[in-house]
């Protein structure tokens, strides 16, 4: 089983798959961010077209990548993959189609990479300072959160933990979404499932 945890910048996802980690270690292999190893490794990162052009095709082969070596390298381990392939279409400064014709992929094979999709909700106030990992206005985070959102909005799996939560609860909800998807629930009725997690 693959987990993707995707959510806009602030939104606490990187916080949360740790913490998850901690609490399932036995049960779980962590596939770590590929923007963030890349970025701090050196990719030059600019916001103009053709820098996002050429670092969101390296992103998502990285990432691509490194689920791939996680699946090999921890047999009968479930994923939890901070950000998911589709994560790129948020920051792709063209149209989806080009995306996928520059990844030689589509909508489908990128969805079904993935069992399930946990979306962590951004919501403000966004008192983070930027640094070179996170370069985003207010403005922007709001965009690529919501670009995220309707990225994954066709996977049947898609579970959003409420922008209105705090980090504690969150992590609460996220929690008890792991322990019953691993477990084998299908929560097939998202609205249900969040409030009976919430409860």
């Amino acid at each position: 089983m693959k987990i993707a945890v995707t959510g806009g910048p602030t939104a606490g996802k990187t916080a949360l798959v740790e913490t998850l980690f901690l609490a399932f270690s036995d049960r779980l292999g962590v596939v770590q961010e590929a923007a963030s190893m890349l970025f701090r490794a050196g990719l030059p990162r600019g916001t103009d077209v053709a820098h996002l052009l050429v670092q969101e095709r390296v992103i998502y082969h990285m990432q691509k990548a490194l689920e791939d070596l996680a699946t090999l390298d921890k047999p009968g381990r479930v994923l939890l993959c901070d950000r998911g392939t589709l994560d790129g279409l948020a920051y792709w400064p063209g149209t989806e189609a080009s995306y996928f014709a520059v990844i030689d992929s589509n909508i489908e094979a990128e969805l079904a990479r993935y069992d399930w999709v946990l979306h962590v909700d951004v919501a403000p106030p966004y008192d983070f300072q930027p640094n070179t990992l996170r370069i985003e206005s207010a403005e922007e985070i709001i965009r690529i959160n919501e670009r995220l959102k309707s990225a994954w909005s066709l996977h049947p799996k898609r579970f959003v933990l409420p922008a209105d939560a705090g980090f504690v609860h969150k992590l609460e909800l996220a929690t008890r979404f792991l322990d019953r998807a691993l477990d084998g629930h299908s929560f097939e009725a998202k609205a249900s499932c969040l409030a009976e997690l919430s409860n």
